[in-house]
């Protein structure tokens, strides 16, 4: 058996249950008599013990490992799906356009103008998701941020996942990090700086992995960077961009003139130092990627369609041609959603996983409530597509009309 065979298989073992061993080896075994099996060694990092008598050796697969595999067998995947003499256009194109946004990135510290075409921009994302019982599974992932797809598995590359329960009693506040998780980002951030500097020797030559930023959602960024301002801190400074505030620098001012607008990149956003700051150059905050899919898709898109929706329906929208039907709200919502129904089978080929709009889901109250939902978040993109459409068609447009669809443009994400 390959050490490759004999890493996989001591995975399995470790995390199936022990009445399953003969099951995983099977698995195991058809697995790799196959080809499927990724000849990626397993690696392992020393972490504080979840009690913390003493340290435990975690399973990692390393960025230089993933990445020789995937220059070995499947380097489209790091080339956005190009040839290398493509893939280097692109690079240097991105990286003209990324030096306007960010000149001061460390990329542009370690490498020259004309190594650039040899550098990949790469992104981490890391997520607590919700594991058995619903306890949380930490879960730290790498990838190209020039995909060669949509697909998840073509974006973002397996590096750990890591139980609750093995780091819960390190935590020391978001502020101040987690001993367990420090350790993670300690060796993750070693490993990129490596990627960045030394690079991966190819066939084509040495490429290097540039790690420009943190995807995430809010509390796994702030409990990863270590940052006082976080969103639990109103009304104290709560951005982690910008000084942004409850009192004195509101941050639910949007206006063009906001104060927040000039604090934006004054200072960084933690007291300790995280791990990943070496990555910047200062360990400012915008390494930490804007999280669209929790702001739009599951935030202000949800509250935005709710809203919109009731609100045409006030407006005299959705009335159905069978007078019979009458002109009840329950019946012009019933409407509006079949209106949507047919939209995104005849006009997106999709099937939205919602199969109907109530009162009730759409969060109508009354008058005085602020309407809200809690569908799933690719529906909110479906959602938003068809009120673009609707908002486009040719009836009489008002001041509420246009306004609503500047912002149904401006929200709609990308799918």
């Amino acid at each position: 058996m390959s050490a490759c065979d004999a890493a996989v298989t001591n995975v399995l073992l470790t995390y199936v249950a022990p009445w399953l061993d003969m099951q995983a080896r099977n698995f195991n075994n058809a697995v790799t008599k196959r080809g499927f099996a990724l000849r990626v060694p397993i690696s392992h990092v020393s972490v504080a013990s979840p009690h913390g008598d003493g340290t435990e050796q975690h399973p990692i697969l390393r960025i230089q490992d993933m990445a020789k595999e995937i220059f070995r067998s499947y380097e489209e995947k790091l080339f956005a799906g190009r040839s290398v003499e493509a893939a280097q256009g692109l690079f240097l194109r991105f990286w003209r356009t990324f030096g306007q946004v960010q000149p001061d990135s460390k990329v542009f510290e370690v490498h020259s103008k004309d190594n650039l075409r040899y550098c990949i921009p790469c992104k981490f994302h890391i997520d607590e998701g919700t594991g058995v019982r619903k306890s949380a599974v930490l879960q730290c992932s790498w990838g190209p941020v020039l995909a060669s797809g949509a697909a998840s598995w073509l974006r973002y590359f397996f590096w750990t996942a890591m139980g609750h329960e093995a780091y819960r009693e390190h935590n020391m506040g978001w502020e101040w990090g987690n001993e367990v998780l420090d350790a993670l980002m300690e060796e993750l951030a070693k490993q990129a700086k490596s990627a960045m500097e030394t690079g991966i020797a190819t066939k084509y030559g040495t490429f290097f992995l540039c790690f420009i930023s943190l995807e995430g959602d809010l509390p796994a960024q702030a409990k990863v960077f270590h940052c006082k301002r976080n969103f639990l801190r109103v009304p104290n400074a709560m951005c982690p961009w910008c000084l942004a505030d409850g009192n004195t620098v509101p941050f639910t001012d949007v206006r063009a003139s906001a104060s927040w607008r000039a604090t934006v990149g004054q200072e960084v956003p933690w007291v300790s130092e995280p791990p990943l700051a070496v990555l910047s150059r200062n360990g400012e905050a915008t390494f930490l990627a804007k999280d669209v899919f929790h702001l739009v898709n599951l935030g202000i898109g949800r509250t935005f369609l709710s809203s919109a929706i009731c609100f045409l329906i006030y407006l005299g929208h959705f009335i159905p041609k069978d007078q019979a039907l009458g002109r009840g709200i329950p019946v012009r919502i019933n409407e509006a959603y079949n209106d949507f129904k047919h939209f995104c089978k005849h006009v997106l080929k999709k099937t939205p996983m919602v199969k109907s709009w109530s009162r009730e889901n759409l969060g109508w109250k009354g008058p005085e409530s602020m309407p809200s939902n809690s569908f799933k978040a690719s529906d909110t993109y479906l959602m938003l597509s068809w009120l673009v459409d609707y908002l486009g068609r040719p009836f009489h447009h008002n001041k509420y009309i246009k306004n609503m669809s500047a912002c149904a443009h401006g929200v709609l994400p990308m799918p």
